[in-house]
């Protein structure tokens, strides 16, 4: 009998089954990865999430008292009582709450015959970017110079990006009639 010369051989079936191992040791890498970037993407929607409920629970009660009070004719109780979020001129009430992390309702009412209209009901977001690429689906970031302040803006436009320079104030007297 003859000896073996002491060299591997490797068949198809053994040069196969290294590719797939590969293959598949790639694939837990990225699926890991993956998992770990929605699960960081999803905890930040929550959290915006439970903020806005948190905002428009705030809102509701604020007009909830304000109905009470037009009711009963209390209405600069309740405006005294939210004196630090609300404006008054003339007919038109508006009530700005923000939270921490920049998200603000800002509701404008319009006070007609012990009645109210509600003329505006919008949440913003500022956002700032500081440039820490966190994204990890788009690497496009900017430069320390052209850093802009900007407001994602929710409701009529969702999404829409407006640098901190244009965007619109709002002006109560402004208001649609």
């Amino acid at each position: 009998m003859a000896k073996p010369h002491g060299s591997v051989r490797i068949g198809p079936i053994s040069l196969f089954t290294l590719i797939i191992v590969l293959c598949l040791a790639v694939l837990t890498v990225l699926s890991v990865t993956t998992s770990l970037a929605e699960l960081s993407t999803t905890e930040r929607q929550a959290a915006t999430t439970t903020e806005t409920y948190q905002l428009e629970s705030v809102g509701q009660q604020f007009v909830a008292d304000v109905d009470a009070a037009l009711a009963e004719g209390t209405l600069e109780d309740v405006l005294q009582r939210y004196s630090d979020s609300t404006v008054r001129d003339g007919e038109l009430i508006s009530a700005t709450f923000s939270m921490e992390s920049g998200r603000t309702l800002a509701i404008v009412l319009r006070i007609q015959n012990n009645t109210y209209t509600i003329e505006q009901w919008k949440v913003t977001t500022e956002w700032i970017d500081d440039g820490t690429g966190e994204n990890q689906l788009s690497d496009h970031r900017l430069p320390s110079q052209q850093k802009q302040h900007l407001h994602r803006r929710y409701g009529g436009h969702h999404g829409l990006l407006i640098p901190h320079g244009r965007q619109q104030r709002f002006d109560p007297r402004r208001a649609r009639p």
